[in-house]
């Protein structure tokens, strides 16, 4: 018993760490949906940017051939990626703002950061690509649908078990790990149509 635990004590952290992202990126997408009411299926893309950003920020060159940014660049890794976590959030806020002018510029800005932060810390594990986007706004719905909508403690709780249950499945059945979050979903729904911690609705009454 205790040498299975062990063993399953990296996978355990792992589903936290993945968990704690999950929640991240849902908690943003969530604010947007239960402030505004608007479903924003751009998520998955200010999610990428912040990972871009961050990347432009914490690379050799940058992909910004300025010579007073040299310096910058000169500097250890773990000083660009601080700079890089409060960089990056604001440009993508700034650009959230840009795209939702006309309607409520703050609460989406917030919720965008949020997604940007998300991408800067998943970076490094997904890894970088145009379509990482798409990736990760599936299973934020997935956590959301979870947790039950406008619930804050429910989309974290769904975030853990998310992590949890993908990271514990990838450990014994590789090929299984993403398709294991929508399983749990399917069987949650099936009893709880609200999630979690979702409001009853009128048909529910």
């Amino acid at each position: 018993m205790v040498d299975l635990l062990f063993s399953l004590m990296p996978h355990l952290l792992n589903g936290v760490a993945l968990g704690l992202l999950f929640a991240l990126l849902s908690l943003g997408f969530m604010l947007i949906i239960g402030v505004m009411e608007v479903i924003n299926l751009a998520h998955g893309s200010l999610f990428a940017l912040g990972a871009y950003f961050a990347v432009m920020l914490m690379g050799q060159d940058g992909g910004l051939p300025f010579a007073f940014m040299q310096a910058y660049y000169d500097l250890p890794a773990i000083p660009r990626y601080i700079i890089a976590l409060i960089v990056a959030p604001a440009l993508v806020a700034i650009v959230g703002m840009g795209l939702e002018i006309c309607l409520r510029l703050f609460v989406f800005a917030f919720g965008a950061a949020l997604a940007a932060i998300a991408g800067i810390v998943m970076a490094p594990i997904w890894g970088v690509r145009p379509h990482v986007g798409v990736d990760a706004v599936i299973p934020a719905f997935v956590v959301i649908v979870l947790g039950g909508v406008g619930s804050f403690w429910g989309a974290v709780s769904a975030g853990l078990l998310v992590g949890m249950v993908v990271a514990l499945t990838a450990a014994f059945l590789t090929e299984w790990s993403l398709l294991s979050m929508y399983l749990l979903l399917l069987v949650v729904v099936t009893f709880r149509s609200r999630g979690f911690a979702g409001k009853a609705s009128a048909l529910e009454a």
